[in-house]
């Protein structure tokens, strides 16, 4: 059954940075796109659709399109029902 992770970080703080995005994995550091674009709201949720381990990172876009390394990864997280809430910086 699918279920949501719920995420919410800190503010990069280059003036140009035009939105985030949600990255996820079931294996560390093996992101595959599409990422889950949440604007530049300062958290998000990301639909995962099978349980077991999931590993995220966020990476920010500017407004020319150039996007950051991500960043530190948070997992494995265990699915958890309804979901879990995760604060990163």
């Amino acid at each position: 059954m699918p279920k949501l992770q719920r995420f919410a970080w800190n503010a990069n703080p280059e003036s140009d940075i035009a939105g985030y995005r949600i990255l996820a994995a079931r294996v560390t550091g093996n992101y595959s796109l599409p990422a889950t674009d949440v604007g530049n709201a300062l958290s998000g949720t990301y639909l995962e659709d099978a349980d077991g381990d999931w590993f995220h990172a966020l990476i920010a876009y500017n407004t020319a399109g150039e996007i950051s390394t991500p960043s530190a990864e948070l997992g494995p997280l265990k699915l958890l029902s309804p979901a879990s809430t995760v604060r990163g910086s």
